[in-house]
C-alpha cells in the first residue's frame, strides 16, 4: 500500500470512520445521507490538512465545487479502499504517527467542528487564499451558502463567527 493511501486510512480512522462502507452510499436514503455527511467532513478535514502543507504525501489538489473544496483524487482514493485493506491497516505506525503529528492537533480540532463549519471554513480559506478580502470572501460564502444556512437554522452572521474562530485557531 502506498504512503498516500496509508496516511489516509489512519487520518479516517483518527477521524472516527470505523469502516469504509461508512463512507459508500447505502442502499437507503437514511445510510446514504449519513454516508455523504461523512464524505463531505471527510473532503473539508483534508482540505485544511492538504492545505497546511505540512505533509508532502497528502498533496491532492482542491477546485471548488458545489459543496466548497473537493477533491476528485481523494474521492477516487478513498473509494477504491476496500473493507479488507481498511480493516487490515492497523492505526498509524509510529513512524507514520510521527510525519503526521504536526497535523494531529489540527485533526483534533477539526474533527470536532459541525459539518456546516467545516464547509464554511473551508470555502472561506479557499476565497482567501485566492486573494478576497475578507468582508468579501464573508459576504460570497453567505451568498452561496444561505439554503445551507438555512437548512441548519443558522443565520449568516454565523459564516463570521466560522471567520473569527478560523482567525483564533489560525487556519
Amino acid at each position: 500500500m502506498d504512503i498516500r493511501r496509508k496516511k489516509l486510512i489512519g487520518i479516517m480512522k483518527f477521524i472516527g470512520i470505523k469502516s469504509i462502507s461508512d463512507i459508500k452510499e447505502s442502499q437507503t436514503p437514511e445510510e446514504d445521507d449519513k454516508s455523504f455527511e461523512l464524505r463531505l467532513r471527510l473532503q473539508k478535514i483534508m482540505f485544511f490538512v492538504v492545505n497546511s502543507k505540512a505533509d508532502p504525501d497528502l498533496n491532492y489538489s482542491y477546485p471548488i465545487y458545489l459543496r466548497g473544496p473537493y477533491s476528485t483524487e481523494l474521492y477516487k482514493d478513498y473509494f477504491s479502499i476496500s473493507e479488507k485493506e481498511y480493516n487490515d491497516s492497523k492505526n498509524l505506525n509510529e513512524e507514520d504517527r510521527l510525519s503526521l503529528l504536526h497535523i494531529l492537533d489540527l485533526l483534533q480540532v477539526l474533527k470536532e467542528k459541525e459539518t456546516i463549519w467545516l464547509e464554511i471554513a473551508s470555502t472561506l480559506k479557499m476565497l482567501k487564499d485566492a486573494n478576497w478580502k475578507d468582508k468579501e470572501a464573508i459576504d460570497r460564502v453567505i451568498e452561496m451558502k444561505h439554503n445551507i444556512l438555512d437548512q441548519n437554522n443558522k443565520d449568516p452572521s454565523y459564516v463570521k463567527q466560522v471567520w473569527q474562530e478560523m482567525k483564533e485557531l489560525n487556519l
